[in-house]
């Protein structure tokens, strides 16, 4: 059974797509059987369509199928919105004033859904204070001055800090992902043709020298962008980059035994600081891109409005793309006169790209021609929901950008504070019976747990993202091991 969470979510968007449709004179069965086709690009709630073409496979009518899907549903979002969809189109014929009037009421709730998800984060942002800052420097004191009073053991301290400390960091990015009403649909690549343009079943010897070609020079440019950017390689998939920082981790702290800590701080910071750049850099590219995509989109809807081709409406548009995807649509330009379709085309440069948007653009593309003969107003309404749906991701990230301000201050105040407790009080206590090695080990140990867990919150609060939080991680592990090396602590 799909979540009721994962199908609100993702409703906006089946929506919006099926507005789409509509508008572009798809009929009803149409609409949804689209929409169920590319579930794997919309979404649970798109998912949840498939079941009513299911129905119609079987023999009964669209309609029937739409109360069915209205009354087996876990969400009632989508119960609403079914009902009311397969009414518009039983009293009155057309669904399109229903669904347009759907899709502004559900951009409105989704805005004040955001609201309040970003303002429960001063709510949340308090409660990391409290429980993982304050209430772990409490405990680390309690617990020392009652060892040094009573002579107690540490078994309690330290399944605070081991345990409690990083349990509850990850209890606590289960929650805030819990209040998020937004999800992210993972990319999945379009399937290709697997022949291009003009290709028929027999091919003429020009055809195969012409695509013969074409993949000639595919190669020849695939071996020039490598040469040009070897990065990019991991800038695309950034997790590969542990097939190399990962040895080189190993390799790096073999002459490194003596000090654990220093051991720990080289491997960790060699595997993981490059994953954390290259993810960084591969988020900058998407959302550079993401700004990139509702241009591009519009450009070519205005050329195919003013009576051009599709293949030639591409072409003319990547000739005037100036941003990050420039490169990009320039191949897709360079594919279409070697021989290739605009939509295969397209489809390549999706995969390429991997962004929901561009997913987006080229379903409704492919879906174009079975609709309408002018994909104009299709791209042109495309272009206009994704240009609101970037402003709107943009201004989220904005209001969300603060909370790491706060993850570096509470990390920072707790790493003062236990330089104090180290340099000060053990240091007092030293003289005496008590195992200052023992407290000062756990203290230290704190701090570096602490670092890692406030560096992938303070991803999660302020860009969505846990591995976002990598590059923070490091940051304030790295920090910490710098302040303890730097006093002669570890």
């Amino acid at each position: 059974m799909r979540s009721k969470r994962r199908i609100d979510a993702t409703l906006p968007d089946a929506v919006q797509y099926l507005y789409i449709l509509h508008k572009s004179g798809a009929n009803q069965y149409e609409a949804v059987k689209s929409l169920s086709e590319n579930a794997a690009y919309f979404g649970d709630a798109a998912a949840e369509f498939s079941r009513v073409i299911s129905d119609t496979e079987l023999g009964i009518g669209i309609h029937e199928a739409l109360k069915h899907l209205s009354l087996d549903t876990p969400s009632k979002k989508l119960r609403r919105f079914v009902a009311g969809y397969a009414a518009s189109v039983r009293t009155t014929g057309d669904a399109v004033p229903y669904l347009e009037d759907m899709v502004s009421s559900m951009r409105e709730e989704q805005r004040i859904l955001q609201e309040k998800y970003l303002s429960s984060l001063g709510v949340f942002a308090e409660i990391y204070l409290t429980l993982f800052v304050a209430g772990p420097l409490f405990a680390v004191i309690a617990g020392m001055v009652l060892g040094i009073i009573s002579s107690a053991d540490t078994l309690g301290l330290s399944a605070i800090i081991y345990a409690v400390l990083p349990l509850g960091a990850v209890a606590y990015l289960i929650l805030l992902d819990s209040m998020d009403s937004t999800v992210s649909i993972p990319h999945r690549n379009f399937s290709e043709p697997k022949v291009f343009a003009g290709s028929t079943a027999v091919q003429t010897d020009g055809e195969e020298n012409q695509f013969a070609s074409l993949k000639a020079y595919e190669k020849r440019r695939m071996r020039n962008e490598i040469s040009e950017n070897p990065f990019r390689y991991f800038i695309e998939y950034p997790e590969r980059i542990f097939c190399i920082s990962l040895p080189l981790g190993i390799l790096f702290t073999l002459p490194i035994t003596e000090n654990p800590y220093l051991w720990t701080a080289v491997f960790l910071l060699t595997v993981f600081v490059p994953f954390a750049v290259f993810y960084t850099l591969q988020t900058i590219r998407q959302r550079k891109a993401e700004a990139s995509v509702p241009d591009f989109c519009r450009r070519t809807s205005e050329y195919i409005s003013q009576g051009m081709t599709l293949a030639d409406s591409v072409c003319l548009a990547a000739e005037n793309e100036t941003g990050i995807l420039k490169r990009e649509v320039k191949r897709v330009s360079s594919e279409i006169i070697w021989g290739d379709t605009a939509v295969s085309a397209l489809i390549r440069f999706a995969n390429r790209i991997r962004l929901s948007s561009v997913n987006r653009m080229v379903i409704l593309i492919k879906e174009s021609g079975r609709f309408s003969s002018d994909a104009s107003d299709m791209l042109s309404l495309n272009a206009s929901e994704e240009k609101k749906r970037f402003l709107s991701a943009e201004n989220r990230r904005n209001s969300m950008s603060m909370y790491t301000v706060i993850m570096y201050l509470a990390y920072f105040v707790f790493l003062f504070v236990t330089v104090v407790m180290l340099t000060v009080f053990l240091e007092a206590m030293s003289v005496t019976s008590v195992p200052t090695e023992i407290y000062e080990t756990l203290l230290v140990n704190a701090v570096l747990i602490h670092g890692i867990c406030s560096g992938l919150a303070a991803g999660k609060l302020a860009e969505e993202s846990v591995f976002a939080g990598v590059k923070h991680a490091c940051i304030m592990f790295a920090a910490g091991t710098v302040v303890f090396l730097a006093l002669g602590i570890v």
